[in-house]
């Protein structure tokens, strides 16, 4: 399965905020990071224009920087 991460660098007053706005558009997990939240959504599920119209937005508000990164997510099982 490939995702998408969010490495989102935000005063913390805005983070909690931008979690319920990235919930809106698909993201599914998120880790509290020391500078900001870390984001993470099924590649399938991402929303590439949804997600630049909500860091303009935000980005007129406060000071944030982010990065957008993609991995696979690999699942094994190990039997006796």
């Amino acid at each position: 399965m490939n995702y998408i991460a969010l490495e989102l660098n935000i005063e913390s007053d805005f983070a909690e905020i931008l979690v319920a706005e990235l919930a809106e558009i698909n993201f599914d997990s998120f880790v509290d990071t020391p500078t900001g939240i870390e984001a993470f959504v099924e590649e399938e599920n991402f929303d590439e224009t949804a997600l630049k119209q909500l860091m303009e937005k935000y980005s007129e508000k406060t000071s944030l920087f982010f990065s957008i990164k993609s991995f696979k997510l690999f699942t094994s099982s190990i039997c006796c």
